[in-house]
């Protein structure tokens, strides 16, 4: 890591203003759905990467990007969306138990 991670109050800082500016970027846009996610998306990446979790800030990316990806490409919802979040749900599981 190119710098010295940030605590955890700090980052949570940063974090909730980069949702603002999402949020205020999506007010103008009127794109909510799915630019929801990528706010969502921008806060906990930069949450995870200030405070040097990388292995978390991948599996956000590809779970919520895969959601995005899957609702602005209008692909089907049956198959990708619970394997995303079966992944999710495991990494979880697996993190605060090894």
């Amino acid at each position: 890591m190119l710098f010295k991670s940030l605590s955890k109050t700090k980052a949570d800082g940063i974090s909730n203003g980069v949702f603002l500016v999402a949020l205020g970027i999506l007010a103008f846009s009127d794109k909510w759905w799915p630019g929801i996610l990528i706010a969502l998306w921008a806060t906990l990446a930069v949450r995870q990467y200030l405070t040097g979790r990388l292995y978390d800030l991948l599996l956000t990316s590809l779970i919520l990007l895969g959601l995005f990806i899957v609702t602005l490409l209008d692909l089907n919802w049956t198959i990708i969306v619970p394997i995303l979040l079966i992944l999710g749900g495991i990494h979880l599981i697996f993190r605060e138990y090894c």
